[in-house]
């Protein structure tokens, strides 16, 4: 029996060693004190694992977060956290936003593991977002933000970008400019691109901008990989509305094709604003068909192809070696894809979807 007991006790307290728990007081603080949290103890960002961190109030961590195996952050409901540098989310760690809860990333935001977002629950990230196996899990009525690049497509994972986290979330961008002294760029009112008598229109409106240096405006064949089109200087700073443009005439790429325009600080940060796509007339005819498609797709043109690329909307991208007008879908994935077709005078996209 003594034995018995003796194996219990030790049981129970490798279970204690197992997961420690770290909880802030419900005040106004920096992650850094000790006197920000209950028993003026801190987790540790080292190599340290199995911690439990519960953020109660408004606390900030100067610096980054590296969170290790088994992990896990838990922003509580109403509750706010803000990393004013880069944070890693390393595989069989979690973060979860309660409801109404808010996590701003001020630096790059590296993603291995679970992210969940309750309902009101608010991620921002002001830098890039990037993800190797990440499990995005976003309630109705929560929200995500990427002012940066981003590895996943957007849209996809129903997350948001900086442009609308400027537009939709105006007591948040004033209460950063506040207390952080941190001048989210422009507001961009609008951004639209279109196509006529074989021109390209890209016309764009900020209600206001801080310290904007100038646009890059950028297009991609496949919505993932984008090339620099123009450069256009910014206002600086001003609280008006100010509109630009931007045409150029006969266009390399046809098909479908990409724009977003990339707005630089005078500190050399940026952001990215929501992406438009237009379908652009070539002058050469270039038919896809079936589509949906099953075992093969037909490419019905009179130019010669000089190159084929496959590019699936998680933005895998595939050369095809033999050119040919008959392409195999046979290991091909059923998906949504779109086919690059280059010829000696245009480039041409073609979205289609195989079953």
């Amino acid at each position: 029996m003594k034995t018995i007991i003796t194996h219990i006790a030790f049981l129970l307290s490798a279970t204690v060693a197992f997961s420690q728990n770290f909880t802030t007081n419900n005040i106004v603080g920096a992650w850094e004190n000790n006197s920000t949290w209950v028993g003026n103890s801190q987790p540790s960002l080292g190599s340290v694992n199995n911690q439990n961190i519960f953020i109660y109030g408004t606390i900030t961590r100067n610096g980054n977060i590296t969170l290790r195996n088994n992990n896990k952050i838990t922003v509580n409901s109403g509750d706010t956290l803000v990393v004013t540098g880069d944070f890693i989310l390393n595989n069989n760690s979690d973060v979860i936003i309660d409801e109404n809860g808010v996590f701003m990333v001020f630096g790059d935001f590296e993603s291995n593991n679970n992210l969940d977002i309750k309902t009101g629950g608010i991620v921002a990230i002001l830098g890039d977002f990037t993800t190797n196996s990440a499990d995005v899990n976003i309630e109705a009525g929560g929200g995500m933000f990427v002012f940066g690049n981003s590895s996943i497509d957007l849209e996809t994972y129903g997350i948001s970008t900086g442009e609308d986290f400027i537009l939709g979330q105006p007591d948040l961008v004033s209460w950063l400019e506040d207390e952080y002294d941190l001048d989210l760029p422009i507001e961009l009112e609008s951004f639209t691109v279109s196509y006529t008598n074989n021109t390209i229109y890209a016309n764009w409106v900020t209600a206001s901008e801080t310290n904007n240096h100038y646009f890059t405006l950028e297009y991609s064949t496949d919505g993932v990989t984008f090339s620099e089109l123009a450069e256009i200087l910014g206002s600086g700073t001003k609280s008006t509305r100010t509109e630009y443009s931007y045409s150029t005439s006969n266009p390399a790429n046809h098909g479908i094709v990409y724009f977003r325009l990339k707005q630089t600080d005078y500190d050399a940060s940026y952001s990215y604003s929501h992406i438009v796509a237009l379908e652009i007339e070539p002058k050469i005819s270039i038919d896809l068909y079936p589509n949906p498609a099953t075992d093969y797709i037909y490419i019905n043109t009179t130019e010669e192809i000089t190159n084929l690329t496959l590019v699936h909307t998680q933005s895998q991208r595939v050369t095809i070696p033999e050119i040919s007008q008959v392409i195999s879908l046979e290991q091909v994935p059923v998906g949504v894809y779109v086919l690059v077709i280059e010829t000696e005078t245009s480039t041409v996209t073609k979205q289609f979807i195989k079953r």
